[in-house]
């Protein structure tokens, strides 16, 4: 190697150097600096030993991340967690940039986790800078040190009737220093409001025929006419301290009849005000029912009107999984018979 070396040094100098020393110069100069381009790479591997693998692998524009203490927070609440079919859930989401660099590309996906209800819809306040791409939420882009948030409208429907909880949970990802970063997080579970259908219903002749009433049809002025009132509530859940109440009208007087599948009837005659009252609704269960005869003597000053026979009927309940109070006004009964299929319609009186 020595005289390999000595050889190339020898041709050299016959070549260049006896004509002209700058030659000597030029090379010796080459030599130094590359002796000192070692030496200044030896010492930057020494005091940053990733560098060179950084300059192979492109990642110098990568910043370094904490998986554990990512830089990006995301936080997820609710002001209700009980909700019904036909109006939107709102979900509170703020993000915070912690991090020294913007964060960009931030997206967050609704999911459920089970098959009970599905997603229908997002939608976001107009003006906001979030967007929504089918059922996930869009942010473009989040400088060092800001903060975002939206008030996210979800909407819902059921594919199980009788179900009740909706659990569900976000899946988010956004590209911070060049690398992308995700996580899933669970939201609080969703307590779907019961449906509590109550009706009222006054009849002459029952859907099949049988008479229940009794007396003149229309009303005779100075003769009693009989018909029958039910109460029904049925719901799709449990629901708890079901109470009903309406009032009788002047003229109007209870038989003593009466039938009673749940609960208790009770009747003051002071206020003229009917109770209904059932500890417990069961869902899914059988209608629970309250009937009841009342008796109408039309007066003479009342030829040719429809007269009430119950009035300000009005009923409440509590939702025993949700804790939300059902209540509801119905509609006064009258001689009219709206839902007797054979008589209705024949509610004037007459002479």
């Amino acid at each position: 190697m020595f005289k390999k070396i000595g050889h190339y040094w020898q041709k050299r100098r016959e070549r260049f150097y006896r004509h002209s020393r700058w030659h000597l110069v030029l090379d010796i100069s080459l030599i130094l600096i590359i002796l000192m381009f070692l030496v200044s790479l030896t010492a930057l591997y020494a005091y940053r030993p990733n560098f060179i693998a950084e300059i192979i692998n492109g990642n110098l524009d990568k910043v370094t991340v904490d998986l554990n203490n990512p830089p990006v927070d995301l936080g997820f609440s609710l002001n209700n967690t009980n909700f019904k079919i036909d109006q939107p859930v709102v979900l509170k989401i703020v993000y915070k940039n912690n991090g020294s660099s913007s964060a960009s590309q931030l997206k967050t996906n609704l999911t459920l986790t089970d098959n009970n209800f599905s997603l229908d819809h997002l939608s976001v306040p107009d003006g906001s800078p979030f967007s929504v791409n089918g059922h996930t939420l869009v942010l473009a882009d989040l400088p060092s040190a800001a903060s975002a948030e939206v008030l996210l409208s979800v909407y819902f429907s059921a594919r199980d009737q009788g179900a009740r909880t909706l659990n569900w949970q976000a899946q988010s990802e956004y590209l911070y220093g060049g690398q992308k970063l995700a996580s899933t997080q669970g939201l609080a579970s969703l307590n779907l409001a019961a449906q509590l259908n109550v009706s009222a219903i006054v009849y002459y002749n029952s859907p099949q025929g049988d008479q229940l009433g009794a007396g003149p049809l229309p009303p005779v002025v100075g003769l009693p006419t009989n018909y029958w009132i039910f109460w029904e509530a049925k719901s799709n859940a449990d629901f708890k301290n079901f109470v009903m109440s309406a009032k009788l009208p002047v003229g109007v007087e209870l038989t003593g009849s009466r039938t009673l599948l749940s609960g208790e009837l009770k009747y003051s005659s002071s206020t003229r005000q009917l109770i209904w009252q059932v500890p417990n609704i069961k869902g899914q269960a059988d209608i629970d029912r309250a009937g009841f005869e009342v008796q109408l003597i039309p007066l003479k000053n009342q030829v040719g009107k429809v007269l009430p026979l119950l009035q300000s009927l009005k009923y409440y309940a509590l939702d025993s999984l949700a804790g939300l109070d059902s209540s509801g006004t119905l509609p006064e009964l009258n001689t009219n018979l709206d839902f007797d299929r054979f008589n209705k319609g024949q509610g004037a009186v007459t002479e």
